[in-house]
């Protein structure tokens, strides 16, 4: 699992990526479901950093 923030003028794309490859079914369901935590998790780290973390 991979993920990368793309500055834009009006703010930021962020981007996660979840690749199978090698990984059991299992495991890629658990960094799918880590993936759908983080992004729950997202608005509230945002506002608490502020736009000025960039």
């Amino acid at each position: 699992m991979r993920s990368r923030r793309v500055r834009h003028p009006d703010g930021s794309e962020v981007l996660f990526t979840i690749r199978q490859l090698a990984l059991s079914d299992e495991e890629f369901d658990r960094d799918a479901e880590t993936v759908a935590a983080n992004l729950a998790r997202l608005p509230t780290l945002m506002e608490q950093s502020g736009p000025e973390s960039g």
